[in-house]
């Protein structure tokens, strides 16, 4: 009896054993499986758009200006579902941006345009958007700078055009213009004169003040001269002209006259492109062994040569034609002082025969600071209005002292 219950006992703990370890086996190959199982699998890559290059990479927008169309080249940008241009992380007021997906996935174009309510001051960017208008990335100011500029600013024409637009329905702008220019033969080899109009075609009044330039006129060889406003200004109407004669004289290489108004730009317009006037010049004539005067200070004389702050002084130069040829009307040569005094009113000499010589007076009669000044005479001075056997030796220089 004892025997067969030890047998039954170790039959039973054999068939525990056996069972927990059958247990352990298949709990270990189970979780053999499972670790298999967490090793992962070929994922496929999250494809992000991505913007390399913007053609041009710089855009600057005029308030009411055209739009302007940039083109961008990168990678997966058919994923790109919108665009918009922000300031500081938010929509910036007043500009447009629209895309043409027509050329992708090669190329992206976005349109750009700013309202007359644009904001000029800023930094822009383009912000770009997938079809759930989730923001994927700005574009960088290095790939693409976004400037907006007011319509006073306009450069292009396209530009410009909309500032003659813009600025009329606000201030009426004038438009200078020189009319077409004929020279007239002044008697003199290679010497004409000519009337310079100058006619306001805008819509507005133009003024300019006194000694300021109306027209600047150049030659080839790169001299020129210029026209000044009277004194007092000069004030054009709408529509008013304004008639001034000059004289021109043709050197030898000169086959062009190219006239500007308003050269330093002292008067706003609706067209700034339109201020120049080329004129073809008749060739020039080798004069024959054909006497020319020669124009000279011979002296100058300071009365008193010294005085107090206050003291009227008196200069007298005197001008004399040492060439062979007479200097004959309507030469209308300048003769002016200058110095750190300040310059008296400009003389003219109209004529003066071979060997004659004429006297100028000059007087200076304001206030200057004690000390030696140096006054100079000047005739016929660059761009010179004589042709003489000798331009050098035009000048001539003196002193005064102001004790």
């Amino acid at each position: 009896m004892k025997k067969g219950i030890v047998l039954l006992g170790l039959f039973v703990f054999l068939s525990v054993s056996f069972a927990a370890s059958f247990m352990l086996y298949s709990g270990d190959m189970n979780l053999q499986i499972q670790k298999k199982d967490l090793k992962p699998k070929n994922v496929l890559p999250v494809l992000k758009p991505t913007v390399a290059s913007v053609n041009p990479n710089k855009v600057v927008l005029i308030q009411g200006g055209e739009a302007v169309a940039v083109e961008a080249k990168g990678a997966n940008l058919s994923m790109i579902a919108s665009v918009q241009v922000t300031r500081a992380g938010n929509p910036a007021s007043g500009i447009e941006a629209a895309l043409d997906k027509s050329q992708l996935p090669t190329l992206l174009k976005v349109s750009l345009k700013a309202s007359l309510k644009a904001q000029v001051a800023g930094d822009y960017v383009l912000t770009v958007f997938d079809a759930s208008q989730k923001k994927l990335f700005d574009v960088p100011n290095t790939v693409l700078a976004i400037e907006v500029r007011a319509a006073m600013q306009a450069t292009t024409k396209t530009a410009a055009i909309q500032k003659e637009q813009i600025l009329n329905m606000v201030v009426p702008l004038p438009d200078i213009v020189i009319s077409p220019i004929t020279l007239n033969n002044a008697n003199i080899p290679n010497a004409y004169t000519a009337k310079i109009v100058l006619k306001n075609i805008g819509l507005g009044p133009a003024s300019f003040a006194e000694n300021s330039m109306l027209v600047r006129f150049v030659y080839p060889s790169g001299r020129w001269g210029s026209i000044l406003a009277p004194g007092g200004g000069l004030y054009l109407a709408k529509g008013q002209e304004w008639i001034h004669e000059h004289y021109f004289g043709i050197e030898q290489g000169d086959t062009t006259i190219v006239f500007t108004a308003d050269p330093d730009n002292k008067v706003a317009e609706t067209n700034e492109s339109n201020n120049t006037y080329t004129l073809q010049t008749p060739p020039y004539s080798a004069p024959a062994s054909v006497p020319l005067p020669d124009l000279t200070i011979t002296s100058i004389t300071v009365e008193p040569p010294a005085g107090p702050p206050g003291t009227r002084f008196t200069i007298r130069a005197i001008v004399k034609n040492i060439g062979s040829g007479n200097m004959t009307a309507p030469s209308n040569a300048p003769v002016w002082v200058t110095s750190s005094i300040g310059g008296p009113p400009t003389q003219y000499l109209d004529s003066l025969a071979s060997g004659a010589s004429k006297t100028f007076v000059f007087t200076v009669d304001y206030s200057m600071p004690p000390g030696t000044k140096t006054v100079t005479v000047t005739v016929d001075p660059a761009p010179s209005r004589v042709t003489e056997s000798n331009e050098n030796n035009n000048t001539l220089s003196t002193t005064f002292i102001v004790q």
